[in-house]
């Protein structure tokens, strides 16, 4: 079972969003563990003014997603606060919420196929298929 779970300081501002299979485990690892390096989490390292509570569960990994990626919407949060050596290592998140909604715009099946506009935004074949299907950039 997934769970989509947000993170929250002392003023019960979320802080971040995320989605787990052990929501315990990962808010453990965001509050108290001594980062080795710097993961891209590194900034919620130390804090014990945080506490978790589950915004809902799923069965299926991509509900979880599409709950994840909502919820971070409706709060105004980027899809990701990953920042750091690993996240430009392997340039996560190439494209904004805006260029996904062109995307969406754009799709025509058998005339602007998924493959010409992988080659247009400089991703993945999967990463268009995801947009189209929200599973990534969710649409609300």
């Amino acid at each position: 079972m997934w769970n989509v779970y947000d993170l929250v300081d002392q003023e019960g501002q979320t802080v971040y969003v995320g989605m787990s299979t052990n929501p315990k485990k990962r808010f453990w690892c965001h509050t108290k563990a001594t980062p080795i390096y710097n993961n891209g989490f590194g900034k919620f390292y130390g804090r014990t003014d945080l506490s978790f509570e589950i915004i809902s569960s799923h069965h299926t990994k991509k509900k979880a997603l599409q709950m994840e990626g909502a919820r971070k919407l409706s709060l105004g949060m980027r899809w990701t606060e990953r920042e750091g050596p690993l996240a430009k290592k392997y340039n996560l998140r190439k494209l904004t919420q805006e260029q996904a909604e062109q995307i969406r715009h754009k799709y025509i099946p058998h005339k602007y196929t998924v493959n010409k506009l992988a080659k247009e935004y400089n991703v993945s074949e999967q990463a268009i298929k995801n947009i189209l299907k929200n599973i990534t950039y969710v649409k609300l």
